[in-house]
């Protein structure tokens, strides 16, 4: 077949398609703009930001006494605090069990690592990131922070850049573990 040769459509109609006019078709679908689109994204972004998701909420101390983190608070310090900082390993899940409803009983920090890197200096690092970190948001906590409240796995060991990789690669799993 040449590149004008008519070919059958999926309602049966004959349509000519050439790798000019494919071109020509998406290059105008790529130039089109809604003017619009400024004004939508900003509706999109705006009802995102009202929508609330309920989370834990976890004893803390303060100068003023006893007060409740939300648990989406802490995890979010807890990645700051953590991912990027260890090189060749990055955070993919922060996992905290709770006790009595809001106390603090565990943290676990599931992560991968790039091969050949030392896992145990790596997993002390991280460790003590998260218990400074722990210590920062949450005040003292009751548990003594330690090898029994913090947990690191290290989840998988790849060849490429544990940066590029993360449950976002499975459409299943959302950012902090398996969507249900």
């Amino acid at each position: 077949m040449s590149d004008r040769t008519p070919r059958q459509g999926p309602d049966g109609a004959g349509a000519a398609t050439s790798p000019a006019l494919v071109r020509a078709a998406t290059q105008s679908l790529q130039d089109r703009r809604d003017p619009r689109w400024v004004e939508i994204s900003d509706r999109v972004l705006a009802r995102a930001l009202r929508a609330t998701r309920r989370s834990p909420l976890i004893r803390a101390r303060s100068a003023s006494g006893v007060v409740h983190v939300s648990e989406q608070v802490l995890v979010a310090y807890i990645r700051d605090a953590v991912d990027g900082v260890v090189p060749d390993a990055a955070l993919l899940h922060v996992r905290t069990d709770l006790v009595g409803g809001d106390t603090l009983t565990g943290v676990t920090l599931s992560l991968v690592a790039r091969y050949g890197v030392e896992l145990l200096p790596a997993a002390d690092e991280i460790r003590r990131l998260t218990a400074a970190c722990l210590v920062e948001v949450l005040g003292p906590v009751d548990v003594p922070v330690g090898l029994d409240l913090l947990h690191v796995h290290f989840a998988d060991v790849i060849v490429g850049d544990p940066s590029h990789s993360g449950p976002w690669a499975d459409p299943a799993r959302g950012p902090d573990g398996p969507t249900r």
